[in-house]
């Protein structure tokens, strides 16, 4: 199921907009098929956790991670990556 054109994803939030800039070319190095344009998206809601869109071409992946700052209370416990953002 692709999410290409669906009504959850939204751009990036303001505070997260060089996001791309550091995060493309670690996921290139790390992912298996990363041909084609970078587009990263932002699924709408996500507050406590972020979700995000990651498009290589054709190829979709989801990522979730921290927000920035502080952790909301009742945030799910996930492991942060290593990854720049």
């Amino acid at each position: 199921m692709s999410y290409r054109d669906g009504p959850k994803l939204v751009e990036l939030r303001s505070d997260e907009g060089r996001a791309l800039e550091r995060l493309e070319p670690y996921l290139r190095e790390r992912l298996p098929v990363t041909d084609g344009e970078c587009v990263l998206r932002q699924f709408r809601g996500g507050h406590a956790n972020l979700t995000h869109l990651i498009r290589f071409g054709d190829t979709e992946y989801v990522l979730r991670r921290l927000p920035l700052g502080l952790l909301a209370p009742g945030s799910h416990d996930i492991t942060p990556v290593t990854a720049p953002m």
